[in-house]
């Protein structure tokens, strides 16, 4: 009895390891009926594991895979330009990520849904760094900019625009802290010269608004 349990414990390990290797991943190369490639480790007949897919427009992935679907760390490039290497869930980018857009604009944070989400740094190609908040793919929230002149700003932001209650430093040395409106000031604010002269008051689309007479300001 004691001899035949052993062989029996046995033959179960040998079953669970052949089992094991049979849904183990395997390395295979797939070419679809529209052209995409695919090079790669699947598992019962999906691809599951580290691969590359290559699609016939010249849009290449390379990372993990799960049950078919972009989920874990990956690198995606198409053919305009645009690259993004991070974090993956369900075949969209989600979580910490890197993406670098065609006019070379670097973007380092949060992303949800295959668009910029959360807190976030951008650097342009002209050196203009922006930290802050980002939703809907674009500058939504609070955020700080600075320019390689000097001009720094810090406030809300809208689509991408200076927008809401913010202040700004200009290369000059002038300031300015008040309502904004589609990087416009727009609104109550009060701008300062380097000097200490101050202007308060309501001002519309970078003009300052007096009972008196209506002038253009230039930083």
């Amino acid at each position: 009895m004691k001899s035949k349990s052993i062989y029996s414990c046995i033959g179960f390990i040998i079953l669970a390891i052949v089992g094991c290797k049979q849904n183990e991943p395997k390395i295979i190369s797939i070419v679809y009926s529209n052209g995409d490639k695919y090079v790669g480790q699947t598992k019962n007949g999906q691809n599951h594991g580290f691969g590359k897919y290559v699609e016939s427009n010249g849009t290449v992935y390379v990372g993990d895979y799960k049950d078919n679907t972009r989920s874990g760390y990956g690198i995606i490039s198409n053919h305009v330009g645009v690259k993004y290497q991070g974090q993956w869930v369900s075949n969209e980018c989600n979580g910490q990520g890197v993406q670098t857009f065609p006019d070379g604009t670097i973007y380092t944070g949060e992303f949800k849904n295959n668009k910029l989400n959360g807190h976030g740094i951008m650097i342009f190609p002209d050196e203009t760094i922006y930290i802050g908040q980002c939703k809907n793919g674009d500058r939504n929230g609070y955020g700080k900019i600075i320019k390689t002149d000097g001009t720094k700003y810090a406030g809300e932001w809208k689509d991408g625009c200076c927008d809401g209650t913010g202040s700004m430093t200009y290369s000059n040395g002038n300031t300015y802290v008040g309502h904004y409106k589609m990087n416009n000031r727009h609104g109550y604010g009060v701008y300062t010269y380097i000097d200490g002269k101050q202007l308060k008051g309501d001002f519309d689309k970078n003009r300052f608004v007096d009972k008196q007479e209506m002038r253009m300001i230039i930083p």
